[in-house]
C-alpha cells in the first residue's frame, strides 16, 4: 500500500509540473534583438546574453528588461511584456546606440590622463601639502595620494550626458 501512494504521489508531482510548465511556455514570444555596435553587451535580467544580436525570450505573463551597454556609448534600457493587457511585444528590436559625449570630451581633453612635473623651491613637504590644497580646492576627493613616489590622482568620474556641456563630477 505505502508504494501505491509514493508512485501515485510521484505521478501527481510529474503531471502537475508537466502542466505548469507547458503553461509557461504556451504563450512565450520571442524578440530579435540587434544593436548597432556589433561589440555592445546585451544584459538580460541582469545577466549577460550576448554581444551585438539575440535572441529575447519572454514568457507569458512576464516582463523582462534588456540593457545595453558599451564604453564611450550610452547605455540604453528597455522592458518587453508579455501579459495580456499590454501590447504585444515586436518581432524584431534595433537599438542605435547613442555616443557618450563626456567620455569623448574626457578623452580629448589635453589635461586628462597625463603625467604633470611640478618645478619648486619649496621643501618636499611644503610643496607636497599645498599641491594637495590646490586640487582639493578644485576636486572633492583625491582617490591616491603617495607623497613618497610623488603621486596624486583625483577620484573624478564620467557623468553621462547628452547634448549638454562637459562636466566633471
Amino acid at each position: 500500500m505505502k508504494k501505491n501512494y509514493t508512485v501515485l504521489s510521484f505521478a501527481f508531482v510529474l503531471v502537475l509540473s508537466m502542466l505548469f510548465s507547458i503553461d509557461a511556455f504556451a504563450g512565450k514570444k520571442k524578440v530579435q534583438l540587434s544593436v548597432s555596435q556589433p561589440d555592445a553587451d546585451i544584459y538580460i535580467d541582469g545577466r549577460q546574453m550576448g554581444k551585438g544580436q539575440v535572441e529575447v525570450l519572454i514568457l507569458s505573463n512576464s516582463c523582462v528588461t534588456v540593457r545595453v551597454e558599451k564604453v564611450g556609448f550610452l547605455t540604453e534600457t528597455i522592458t518587453f511584456c508579455n501579459k495580456k493587457n499590454s501590447a504585444p511585444p515586436p518581432k524584431t528590436h534595433y537599438i542605435q546606440l547613442q555616443a557618450d559625449d563626456a567620455y569623448d570630451a574626457s578623452i580629448q581633453t589635453d589635461i586628462a590622463n597625463i603625467d604633470i612635473e611640478l618645478k619648486t623651491t619649496l621643501e618636499e613637504k611644503d610643496a607636497w601639502k599645498l599641491l594637495s590644497m590646490i586640487i582639493t580646492s578644485y576636486f572633492d576627493v583625491i582617490e591616491v595620494t603617495d607623497r613618497e613616489t610623488g603621486y596624486l590622482r583625483t577620484s573624478w568620474v564620467v557623468k553621462h550626458l547628452s547634448k549638454t556641456p562637459f562636466v566633471l563630477v
